[in-house]
């Protein structure tokens, strides 16, 4: 399928990964893939599949840190925010094509870009997304990974590597997880997000999450909302 393609055709894992603005780098591949099944290309994802673009997290084996452009690249949701390589837990070559059982929604989701190339450069992007989620500390303790404060989340990846000693949370931040899609075997993989400022009007990605299976009856009852992440 073309979306499949595009997708493991993407650099973020290869040679490209340490390239700070990856999105001029593949405007031409993007450009080449551009059909009516995939939908609007928003900075690196296609708008029909972007619940699943969306569940990216950092390759771990990556030797060199991962880490934000000091510059604006992308909107945090985005893959290419992030300077190192992802991966997607897709299960399977054609997943990216089965729609899944997502438990979340876009509402909206839109990209400003330069008018002579709508697959370059990014100024600016938000999206708002309906999503079960709900609240998280997260604790970071000294020479250990990152966690969150509760028992059923099976696995936490904070996006970005330390920069001098700190991550993009503080040690006993409340963060916010919403929870996207229900795999097979009955997990579910979420995003981390964090507010901007005290006004909680807008969000930014921080991380990733995976409730395995039997312990998401363990998670207090969740809340619903919209959320606007930039």
């Amino acid at each position: 399928m073309v979306y499949d393609r595009m997708l493991y055709d993407n650099p973020a894992g290869n040679s490209l990964a340490n390239t700070c603005d990856k999105l001029p780098t593949i405007s031409g591949l993007a450009s080449q893939y551009r059909c009516s099944e995939l939908g609007d290309y928003l900075a690196g994802t296609w708008s029909k599949h972007l619940l699943s673009m969306l569940l990216w997290t950092k390759a771990s084996d990556w030797p060199a840190r991962r880490r934000r452009p000091s510059s604006y690249i992308a909107p945090s949701w985005s893959w290419a925010s992030l300077v190192g390589p992802v991966i997607w837990n897709l299960e399977g070559p054609h997943s990216l094509s089965d729609p899944g059982n997502y438990v979340a929604e876009i509402i909206e989701a839109k990209c400003e870009t330069s008018p002579d190339d709508e697959f370059g450069s990014v100024y600016s992007g938000y999206l708002i997304i309906s999503s079960p989620y709900m609240f998280l500390g997260v604790r970071i303790e000294s020479g250990r990974r990152p966690t969150v404060d509760h028992e059923s989340i099976s696995s936490c990846l904070l996006d970005s590597d330390p920069v001098n000693g700190r991550y993009e949370v503080e040690n006993g931040e409340e963060v916010t997880c919403l929870f996207l899609r229900k795999l097979r075997g009955f997990s579910y993989q979420g995003i981390l997000i964090k507010p901007v400022d005290s006004t909680c009007t807008s969000y930014v990605r921080v991380g990733s999450v995976l409730v395995v299976r039997g312990r998401f009856n363990q998670l207090p009852k969740l809340l619903l909302g919209k959320i606007r992440i930039i």
